[in-house]
């Protein structure tokens, strides 16, 4: 992500006339097809049409890219509706529920609710209320995406997938950002965050929103350029709201240090000159080296954001490695450890099995199944 590309993905101010050949369009179109941000493309041209030229090449590439806008707006539109529907839902029974990520960042971030395209919808609840929401959805026709028990779940991950009735739509039904026991970040902490939109309807602050970008950053290995720029974006536009000292020891109490500077180093290496001179990005360095803690070079090398490099959704040795950036050796341990060796309940659960005598065959086949899927 360098060069003209950069300049057109990035949310800062456009300086001075940008000439571009219709060469250099085609392959700005194919690599941010490839990190998934081509509408964000097409949405930051559009917007500087006046900066861009020659006029004809850009003319012709926003004609070639505006019907794959407008497809994307129906996608949102659609998606807008289980987003309505699934609140209601939820509200109806006085659960309480936040929208985020997907068209929620594209609308708070990017001030552009189709620029970002969206697999699902993200809504998040309180853990107190999970398994009064799973049943309401499942009354009004929702189906869960796996048949594992959802007790085996809570305190394993921090979402469940719901299919949406009579369409090919995806819910995540959130309850954390993240796999619990890997971070110290509590629904209790999140929902003190947030702040109330109208009834039983509430939004992330700020400061709780880049943590939870954060957070998804590591979730997903650090690997996708598409969360980076997500970041950035956020960066730019709370730049005024955040409290960054307090975000400072929120990522410190979290335990997002090596995470946090993960991610500066990814900004540093395609920002380059624009990680020092832009205010956001200067306030957001600052706040992670006052921390006073060094990543590790190999995690720095390993995780080194190359968006024209491809790499597998979920890959199995991405996830083992991203085990090391969590901070400290204890919590680093205890990652393998659960995974491998879950609560006795937790099996049970799992297994439908209650028998004692049982217990330990159906922790090898636990195991034997982790071992599988770690080894791709």
């Amino acid at each position: 992500m360098t060069g003209t590309l950069l300049r057109f993905l990035m949310p800062f101010p456009m300086r001075g006339y940008v000439h571009v050949t219709r060469l250099e369009l085609e392959d700005m179109k194919r690599r941010a097809e490839k990190q998934n941000q081509l509408l964000l493309l097409y949405t930051r041209i559009k917007r500087h049409r006046e900066m861009i030229g020659p006029p004809a090449d850009v003319d012709d590439f926003l004609a070639d890219l505006s019907a794959v806008y407008y497809r994307n707006a129906v996608r949102c539109m659609r998606q807008e509706v289980v987003e309505q529907k699934t609140r209601s839902l939820l509200s109806a029974e006085g659960i309480p529920s936040v929208l985020m990520r997907g068209n929620a960042i594209a609308r708070d971030i990017y001030c552009d609710q189709y620029c970002r395209v969206s697999s699902d919808v993200d809504i998040l609840i309180k853990e107190e209320d999970l398994f009064r929401a799973d049943y309401v959805l499942s009354q009004n026709g929702y189906i869960r995406d796996d048949g594992l028990p959802l007790k085996f779940w809570v305190n394993r991950i921090h979402h469940a997938v719901y299919h949406y009735p009579g369409a090919n739509d995806f819910l995540e039904l959130h309850w954390n950002f993240c796999i619990p026991s890997f971070f110290r970040l509590s629904s209790a902490d999140i929902w003190a965050d947030t702040v109330r939109v109208e009834k039983n309807s509430y939004a992330l602050s700020p400061t709780m929103n880049v943590i939870q970008l954060l957070l998804h950053h590591y979730m997903h290995a650090f690997r996708e350029p598409r969360i980076l720029t997500d970041i950035i974006w956020a960066l730019h536009k709370y730049e005024d709201s955040i409290d960054w000292k307090r975000l400072g020891e929120e990522i410190k109490r979290i335990g997002l240090l090596k995470t946090a500077m993960i991610t500066l180093g990814q900004i540093s290496s395609i920002c380059g000159e624009l990680a020092e001179s832009e205010a956001s990005l200067s306030l957001f360095r600052k706040t992670v080296e006052g921390l006073g803690r060094r990543t590790p070079r190999f995690l720095n090398s390993f995780f080194r954001m190359a968006p024209e490099k491809e790499h597998a959704f979920q890959d199995p040795r991405d996830k083992l490695v991203s085990r090391l950036a969590l901070d400290g050796a204890g919590t680093i341990c205890h990652s393998f450890l659960k995974s491998l060796l879950p609560m006795p309940e937790d099996i049970r659960q799992l297994y439908a099995d209650r028998r004692r005598w049982m217990l330990p065959l159906n922790y090898s086949r636990f195991i034997a199944w982790r071992l599988r899927e770690w080894k791709g």
